[in-house]
């Protein structure tokens, strides 16, 4: 063995045997409600896919609720467990790119019974682009501060809404999709030490 190799097994080693002082897993969170509504139109969605645009004269804006299942925590996790939650969305086609709207749900819903005339009510928490680029991948989007107030306040959590803003026209994986996958969540937890 060179002293080079030595170096590499000795560095390894000591490595393994001290311990890495910040070692963490991620926890994929899945969807269990994901749905598309036509703004002002009681129409139902086709639930293969979701889509979201913004509206104009004439067309009515496009909008994606998505509820996730928090099941896969330990059932004592709290905000301060996590280091970092990223949602991540399959984009299926873009027909045009551009911003979208992250925003918290804030009131009650379903997949099955929200109501296009009367859609749940929701807060802007933060904008992210898409792309063609996007077509055919996950996109991922920073939701950590919203996951983290979720856990301190499981009553709050009532999903996320995804809107266009600007000329954005997008279409994204459901649970459904054949050709697409679901949005999920992924949590990485931070370890615990000890």
């Amino acid at each position: 063995m060179g002293s080079f190799s030595r170096w590499r097994y000795v560095s390894l080693v000591a490595a393994l045997l001290l311990g890495a002082p910040h070692v963490s897993h991620a926890i994929s969170l899945p969807v269990i409600d994901d749905t598309w509504i036509k703004e002002n139109n009681a129409k139902v969605a086709d639930p293969a896919l979701l889509k979201v645009s913004q509206g104009a004269v004439g067309r009515p804006g496009r909008f994606t609720y998505l509820n996730f299942s928090f099941a896969a925590l330990p059932e004592s996790t709290a905000g301060a467990d996590i280091e970092s939650a990223t949602l991540r969305l399959w984009v299926q086609k873009v027909r045009r790119g551009g911003t979208l709207n992250l925003n918290v749900v804030t009131s009650a819903w379903d997949e099955d019974s929200v109501d296009p005339m009367l859609p749940p009510l929701n807060d802007f928490v933060s904008q992210f682009q898409v792309e063609d680029g996007h077509v055919g991948r996950y996109l991922e989007v920073d939701v950590t501060g919203i996951v983290r107030a979720w856990l301190d306040d499981p009553f709050s959590n009532r999903g996320l809404m995804l809107q266009g803003a600007g000329r954005v026209d997008v279409n994204l994986g459901s649970k459904e999709s054949l050709e697409g996958l679901p949005a999920e969540i992924e949590i990485v937890m931070f370890s615990s030490e000890g």
